[in-house]
């Protein structure tokens, strides 16, 4: 992956995706904790931004749409199974991971998903996820 947009951290495939997916994200188990302390590390530096559009295309690349994997743990019928089916890291679902990825990316003001972010960033939110001054560079 790679970022697309510094401003809005938009993120997409690079061009060596398929070669890389597999190693990064299914062989090696331990890149997991890796993302989970990047995820951490976006929140509490000021890329919050960043790390929500991470879990938004880690949701993507294993459950085939964004919020697919909430519709798939509550087996909403609005599940696209056909996306699914197509997603390149949908090996992933059988590890029940993204649900720990999930917390940090967007929380949509849900207090139990905030509480989440909080424990695993150890910082309180708003105050402890302001914008790097990166942002107001760039505007």
């Amino acid at each position: 992956m790679k970022i697309a947009n510094d401003a809005t951290g938009d993120l997409e495939r690079t061009v060596k995706w398929a070669l890389r997916y597999p190693h990064v994200f299914l062989l090696d188990k331990g890149n997991h904790v890796l993302i989970r302390r990047l995820l951490a590390f976006l929140n509490n530096t000021g890329f919050r931004r960043y790390a929500i559009k991470l879990v938004d295309m880690l949701d993507k690349e294993i459950y085939g749409e964004v919020g697919g994997f909430q519709k798939f743990i509550t087996h909403d019928k609005a599940f696209n199974k056909a996306l699914f089916d197509r997603a390149p890291l949908k090996e992933l679902a059988k590890l029940d991971l993204f649900g720990v990825f999930a917390q940090y990316g967007n929380h949509h003001g849900d207090a139990k998903k905030i509480e989440a972010l909080e424990k695993n960033c150890f910082s309180v939110y708003p105050e402890g996820f302001t914008d790097s001054i990166f942002f107001s560079q760039k505007a």
